[in-house]
């Protein structure tokens, strides 16, 4: 295109020359002139067209390795994202099985409170029934024995007193070494044999 441009200019410029008859050598210096600045305007709109063409190519290469930067950014928070969702399932399945396993426990002291619920229902049925008896047993044999006995004391030792018609005899009896036999026998020794009428 712009050789055209520039062979119609020298066409019109040999036109003026033959017309008006001017000085070839000026005429030529004007073209030659003319022709440089044609050479150089079209050696800068080459140099133009190729700084544009690069600089496309370059805009191109910059927008490929924004967009694999933004595509590496993105697998990079994909895979952080992975990671991360894998982590919450192992520890939702640690959660679960510690749920399930409290669940297990809780079901089981359920059944243990209810079983102990039970239990001490049966006691306190028995209670009502056995305590009253017992006690009565017991205000009974003191009645007749006149021996009362000190429950607090440690196991193996039997303590008391045998409140006599005249005298007060301590009981003291240490029940590994002695027989039940042996114990009972000591006891109703001090048990009067002669009954009281009133």
């Amino acid at each position: 295109m712009l050789e055209g441009q520039l062979d119609d200019f020298q066409e019109t410029l040999d036109a003026l020359v033959a017309i008006s008859g001017c000085q070839p050598e000026k005429l030529n210096r004007v073209s030659s002139l003319q022709r440089g600045f044609f050479d150089r305007h079209a050696q800068t709109t080459e140099t133009v067209t190729q700084i544009l063409k690069e600089m496309a190519e370059q805009e191109e290469i910059l927008a490929q390795a924004l967009a694999d930067l933004e595509a590496k950014k993105n697998q990079n928070e994909l895979e952080s994202l992975e990671e991360e969702l894998r982590l919450c399932k192992i520890k939702n399945e640690t959660l679960d099985s510690e749920l399930d396993h409290l669940q297990k426990e809780l079901d089981r002291l359920m059944i243990q409170d209810e079983q102990l619920t039970a239990m001490e229902s049966e006691m306190q049925e028995d209670t009502t029934e056995v305590i009253p008896s017992a006690l009565h047993v017991v205000k009974l044999y003191q009645l007749i024995t006149k021996i009362k006995f000190e429950y607090e004391t440690p196991s193996p030792i039997l303590k008391g007193v045998h409140y006599g018609e005249n005298l007060v005899t301590p009981i003291n009896i240490d029940t590994t070494r002695k027989s039940r036999r042996e114990i009972a026998d000591e006891l109703w020794s001090l048990v009067s044999s002669e009954w009281e009428t009133k």
